[in-house]
């Protein structure tokens, strides 16, 4: 690496979708943690953003991507704890196409980044409910019970182009 700097880790976790009718994100303070703990280590500067609407979180990587600090620096990261799937993510009152964030990550859009690594790291969990016969006091009487099954996924996207010397 080349800059004196190695770059921005920036870290999204998204808990609470009032505005969705999700259930809260539980147990992912750990993982979020470990992000913000590795990239620090590794020298990134990090930031940290909790429960951020689809209109903050799109002003905040906008504000990441056009950052005039990303002359002097390796790479940019970006992390991403949410309700999701291969092609969105949740923020607390939308659901939003991955392939539009990353867009402001393009050349054109991210002047300071080009021909840099721009990392992005996504784990959603894909919230599924299903009900369950299971009997209670009484075993004439049965009641439906709710389980919440979570699959977790996640995804490294990387966006860089390489320039190559013939």
């Amino acid at each position: 690496m080349d800059y004196d700097h190695r770059g921005r880790a920036l870290v999204i976790s998204i808990e609470q979708f009032p505005n969705l009718g999700l259930m809260a994100r539980v147990d992912t303070d750990h993982d979020v943690r470990a992000a913000c703990a590795r990239f620090g280590a590794l020298g990134f500067e990090v930031e940290l953003l909790k429960d951020l609407t689809e209109d903050k979180l799109r002003r905040e990587l906008k504000k990441a991507s056009e950052d005039k600090r990303n002359s002097t620096v390796d790479c940019f990261v970006c992390v991403i704890f949410s309700y999701g799937d291969e092609k969105h993510i949740c923020s607390t009152d939308n659901k939003i196409e991955i392939k539009s964030l990353m867009a402001y990550f393009k050349g054109n859009e991210c002047p300071f980044l080009v021909q840099k690594p721009k990392l992005f790291f996504i784990q959603t969990f894909k919230e599924k409910l299903k009900m369950r016969r299971m009997p209670t006091v009484s075993p004439q009487t049965q009641k439906y019970v709710h389980f919440q099954l979570k699959r977790i996924s996640c995804w490294c996207i990387q966006m860089c182009k390489v320039r190559h010397k013939y």
